[in-house]
């Protein structure tokens, strides 16, 4: 079982997304001095990637700290570029993270927990949502699991194609 402080560190090498399913952009929006509503240029639309363990890569599409999210003057905009380059582990303490998970094929992650409530849903593929009683769901496409601060794993039931989830993690206070 691991903790969820296995972190993507300042060490991290981002990389091209590799799988086969369409390439995820993210489109961050702000306002100009006119209080109109812009597209920001600050962040690129092309969303980072890490490999975990060469069966799993991770999109590390946002991140936040603090609630509510302090926007004035790109706070949240400079704490994002900032942990890209000092590093995140799988939750944020005191924050939030959106994340997009490819799962090679057949993978099964390890059983692990994380101090957060974590909005998992399935984008790409058939995925099981397995808890430490034993209990499991399959989920397919467009399915949510509300992973509340329990010990868990997942597993692409699929042996050729590759799964991906997208995952919003709130820290949270434990179970």
């Amino acid at each position: 079982m691991t903790s969820g402080t296995e972190e993507m560190g300042p060490d991290t090498q981002y990389v091209e997304n590799r799988s086969k399913l369409p390439q995820i952009k993210r489109y961050v929006t702000t306002k100009d001095a006119d209080g109109l509503s812009r597209f920001s240029t600050e962040i690129p639309p092309e969303v980072p990637w890490t490999n975990f363990k060469d069966v799993a890569q991770f999109g590390v599409a946002y991140t936040s700290t603090g609630l509510p999210v302090d926007l004035k003057d790109g706070k949240d905009v400079q704490n994002y570029q900032n942990v890209l380059k000092t590093g995140l582990t799988l939750a944020q303490e005191n924050g939030t993270v959106l994340r997009i998970v490819d799962m090679s094929p057949g993978h099964r992650a390890p059983m692990h927990i994380t101090k957060s409530i974590d909005y998992g849903v399935v984008l790409e593929g058939q995925v099981e949502a397995i808890m430490d009683s034993g209990e499991t769901r399959i989920c397919n496409r467009g399915d949510i699991v509300v992973q509340r601060n329990t010990n868990h794993s997942w597993r692409n039931c699929s042996p050729t194609e590759t799964a991906r989830m997208l995952y919003v993690l709130i820290d949270s206070t434990e179970l």
